[in-house]
């Protein structure tokens, strides 16, 4: 999703983090299922504790994995194909064909085609 805001990024992962908490997520293991996950993936150019340190802080900007993440890349060249990454420059739909062709990750399950009734 979208969003315009002026609040600071780190307000945003705060309400990022009571909402998982309501939607009953709980601290368990890395990568471990969850009910609810929201990342902030970017904020405008903003760039922030990159290249990501170890151990990583609660704030990185970019998102260390967007560009990565074909399942994030997808929806995001779909919503903002010219959106570029603002620490490597590429646009979003580029990231992606750098993943692979769209086509070719739906094939294989990474992302899916999503079908929505002609009445929305």
């Amino acid at each position: 999703m979208e969003l315009w805001c002026d609040n600071p990024p780190r307000n945003i992962i705060r309400l990022f983090k009571t909402l998982e908490r309501a939607a009953g997520r709980r601290p368990r293991c890395r990568n471990a299922p969850r009910p609810l996950d929201l990342d902030l993936l970017s904020y405008g150019s903003l760039v922030v504790n990159w290249p990501p340190p170890r151990p990583r802080p609660a704030l990185v900007l970019p998102h260390p994995l967007l560009a990565e993440r074909p399942f994030v890349l997808a929806p995001l060249a779909d919503i903002a194909p010219d959106w570029r990454h603002p620490v490597f420059g590429l646009t979003a739909r580029a990231l992606l064909a750098r993943r692979g062709r769209r086509r070719d990750l739906e094939r294989r399950g990474i992302i899916h085609r999503l079908e929505f009734p002609a009445d929305l």
